[in-house]
C-alpha cells in the first residue's frame, strides 16, 4: 500500500483500486516482469471491480488517485490499462457515432480494452497522416507511430493523425487493434514494463470505415506542445515512489525508516504541487514527480544492498521502472526541464 495522502479521499473506486493492487498486482510484480508477460486475470479484475469505467465514473483528483494505487501494485499492468481511457471518454462524449454506443458500454465496463495511437499529437512534421477517399466515404491512414501499448491485449485503438489537407487539424479515429492490410507491427524490446507489448506502428493506406471517424480538434490545443493531459503520467511517478516507501519501511532499520518517512513526507508534497499545477506549469512538477521517482528507487536499492545488484529484485526493477518513467509521456517542454536540472 502506498503511503496515505495527507487528505484521504472517501471513494469506492479509489478503495477498489488499492485492494486489486494489493492483492492481485502486487504478488505477481515480479513474475509479470521477468516473464514479460501480464495475466489476462490482472485486466479481469480491474474491470470486475469497475476500474475501466474509472475516468467516466471518478471525478480528476479521485482518477489520479487510482493510477497511483495501480502503479503502486504493478506499473506494466497501470500502463497498459491508463491507455485505454482516452478511447472509453471520446465515445462518451454525447457527438460520438451512434454506431459505437454498444462498443462504448463494453469499454466502460471493461468487456472491450483500448489502446491508443498517439502520433499525430507529436511536434514536428505529421507523422501519421489521415485523408477522405472521396469514392468510397472511408478514411486513408498512413505513415507511422513510434509507440502503442498493449498490442494483443486490447481490440480497439483511438488514433490521432493530422489532415493531409488541413495539418493544423487533428483528426480522431477508432481503428480495430488487429492485424489488418496495410498495417505493419514491430514489437519494441523495452528496459522496463516489457510486458506491456508496447509495439511501432507503420501505416500504408490502412482503411477506416467512415462511422469509426470521430471528428476533429485544432492541433494547437490538443498536440504535444500544448501543456493538457499531463497529470495522470506524473500519478505513475507517486505509484512507484510510494512502493519504494513502503519497501524501505519494512526494512525495519531505523535509517531505512527514517528515509522512508521522508520520502512519504515528499511524495505528498510532489503530489499537492501536481495537483496545483496549471497546464503551462504542469512540465516542472512532472520533473518533480519523475526525479522523486528516481530519488526511491536509488533510496531503496541502497536499503536492499548487494541484493539490488541481481536482476529481477526490487530494487533493480524500480531502477528499471524510474529510468523508464523520465521519458513515458514526456514533451519537449519537459525534456528541457530535466536536462535543465540535471
Amino acid at each position: 500500500m502506498r503511503p496515505a495522502p495527507t487528505t484521504p479521499v472517501p471513494n469506492e473506486l479509489i478503495v477498489a483500486a488499492e485492494r486489486v493492487a494489493s492483492e492481485v498486482l502486487a504478488p505477481m510484480r515480479r513474475e509479470v516482469d521477468a516473464r514479460g508477460v501480464i495475466p489476462t486475470t490482472h485486466f479481469d479484475a480491474l474491470a470486475d471491480n469497475g476500474l475501466y469505467g474509472a475516468a467516466l465514473a471518478a471525478g480528476p483528483t479521485d482518477f489520479v488517485a487510482i493510477v497511483e494505487a495501480l502503479a503502486n501494485g504493478c506499473l506494466a499492468t497501470t500502463f497498459v490499462w491508463l491507455q485505454h481511457h482516452g478511447l472509453a471518454r471520446r465515445l462518451a462524449m454525447p457527438e460520438a457515432p451512434a454506431s459505437l454506443r454498444t462498443l462504448a458500454a463494453d469499454l466502460g465496463a471493461g468487456r472491450s480494452r483500448a489502446g491508443i495511437v498517439q502520433a499525430g499529437l507529436l511536434p514536428g512534421p505529421p507523422l501519421l497522416s489521415a485523408r477522405s477517399d472521396a469514392g468510397t466515404g472511408e478514411w486513408l491512414l498512413d505513415g507511422f507511430s513510434p509507440w502503442c501499448t498493449g498490442w494483443g491485449m486490447v481490440s480497439e485503438l483511438l488514433v490521432a493523425a493530422r489532415l493531409v489537407d488541413d495539418p493544423a487539424q487533428v483528426a480522431w479515429f477508432c481503428v480495430p487493434a488487429t492485424d489488418q492490410p496495410g498495417l505493419e507491427v514491430r514489437r519494441l524490446p523495452l528496459q522496463a514494463v516489457d510486458a506491456t507489448a508496447t509495439v511501432s506502428l507503420r501505416f500504408d493506406v490502412v482503411r477506416v470505415e467512415a462511422s469509426r471517424f470521430l471528428g476533429t480538434n485544432e492541433y494547437a490545443k490538443v498536440g504535444h506542445a500544448a501543456g493538457t493531459g499531463l497529470r495522470p503520467n506524473g500519478s505513475l511517478c507517486l505509484g512507484l515512489a510510494g512502493r519504494c516507501a513502503a519497501m524501505l519501511e519494512g526494512f525495519g532499520s531505523d535509517d531505512t525508516l527514517d528515509r522512508a518517512g521522508r520520502l512519504a513526507k515528499r511524495i505528498d508534497e510532489v503530489r499537492a504541487g501536481l495537483d496545483a499545477a496549471e497546464d503551462r506549469l504542469m512540465p516542472v512538477h512532472r520533473v518533480e514527480a519523475a526525479l522523486l521517482a528516481i530519488d526511491a528507487a536509488v533510496a531503496l536499492v541502497a536499503g536492499e544492498g548487494a541484493a539490488a545488484a541481481i536482476r529481477g529484485s526490487d530494487g533493480e526493477q524500480a531502477m528499471r521502472e524510474a529510468t523508464f518513467l523520465l521519458v513515458f509521456g514526456s514533451r519537449p517542454s519537459i525534456k528541457q526541464e530535466l536536462l535543465r536540472r540535471k
